[in-house]
């Protein structure tokens, strides 16, 4: 379950791979918050994000074969 929902979500298409970004929050500077691993989606930042977007605007993204990201067959494509 999430504890904050996000403000904005979508998905941005670079050849041919569909990466997902959601931001919460509106105000303040911006904090990318980037994959930790390539084994790991945007969900593993959920207990630092609803602090976060009180203060600032919060920008996550799923890596391409995790989370809502496509999952490329091609090997060479991650």
């Amino acid at each position: 379950m999430r504890a904050t929902m996000p403000a904005r979500d979508g998905q941005v298409e670079r050849d041919g791979a569909t990466v997902h970004w959601e931001v919460y929050g509106d105000d303040g500077p911006t904090i990318l918050l980037a994959p930790t691993w390539e084994l790991v989606h945007s969900r593993n930042w959920k207990m630092q994000v609803s602090f976060l977007a009180r203060h600032y605007r919060v920008v996550l993204f799923d890596a391409v074969g995790n989370g809502k990201s496509s999952r490329p067959a091609d090997p060479g494509r991650y």
